[in-house]
């Protein structure tokens, strides 16, 4: 018998192995020659696709959101800077519940700097004429964490006062609890201004001897002073109830 076809002889080639060589020990594959890679190697090939596919996992649960994310924060972040309305941001968690964030508007508006005024209070703004009973009621809505609306007299950098229409409201954390405050300012001096006098205005009308009557565009009084009443036999409350167009004269009120 020929020994290259029943094998096992010392001529012998063993069974039939892949192309590659197979990794049969009886033939003449990787592993009879002693060629396959240390346990080394093949560890570190695993660790390395283990780790670029973790690493892909990584990018698709942690990375995009956070792009995602820094992306809103930046257009967060445009339209603050962009706003007319003074902004500041309070962290209420730390001591004395500092300033950690205000726009330019802000700025503008008290004239400080963002490296003057983060780390502090919002009560330096305060001054000699500011309310008291105001600065009661801000720190009773913050104390009890709902917002707050308040007109208060603040002071600017260089000293100047102004008045601060604030509206305040905080920021709540999954425990319920205030982790941040939100304050918009606007300066409304002008605004104030114009009340005040209409109030003074309204006081002097009250009390002056010549009558005194306010019609609006629709021809419908608005005001009478006691001296118009007195003059017309007309009460205040008949006067803003005629409504229509009237004519004023000496003798009375006539449609």
């Amino acid at each position: 018998m020929n020994p290259r076809v029943a094998g096992g002889g010392a001529e012998g080639v063993g069974p039939p192995s892949s192309p590659a060589g197979g990794l049969t020990r009886g033939g003449g594959g990787p592993l009879a020659r002693g060629l396959l890679p240390p346990p080394w190697i093949v560890s570190l090939a695993d660790i390395l696709t283990t780790g670029i596919v973790s690493a892909c996992l990584i990018h698709l649960w942690l990375f995009r959101p956070i792009h995602a994310l820094a992306r809103k924060n930046c257009l967060f972040a445009t339209v603050l800077d962009q706003l007319d309305t003074g902004v500041l941001i309070t962290d209420n968690r730390q001591e004395d519940n500092p300033i950690i964030y205000i726009n330019p508007a802000f700025q503008r508006i008290t004239g400080y700097g963002r490296a003057e005024v983060i780390g502090r209070n919002p009560r330096f703004l305060k001054g000699p004429e500011s309310i008291p009973e105001v600065a009661q009621r801000i720190s009773q809505g913050i104390r009890d964490k709902s917002p707050v609306e308040a007109i208060q007299k603040n002071y600017r950098k260089d000293g100047s006062w102004y008045w601060n229409e604030m509206k305040i409201s905080p920021v709540l954390d999954a425990q319920g609890q205030a982790a941040y405050y939100v304050g918009l300012s606007n300066q409304v001096t002008q605004r104030v201004e114009m009340e005040q006098r209409l109030r003074e205005l309204a006081q002097a009308a009250q009390q002056a001897g010549e009558a005194i009557v306010v019609v609006n565009r629709e021809g419908a009084i608005e005001f009478a002073n006691p001296a118009f009443c007195q003059q017309t036999g007309y009460a205040s409350s008949e006067l803003q109830s005629l409504g229509g167009h009237y004519y004023i004269g000496g003798a009375g009120i006539f449609p």
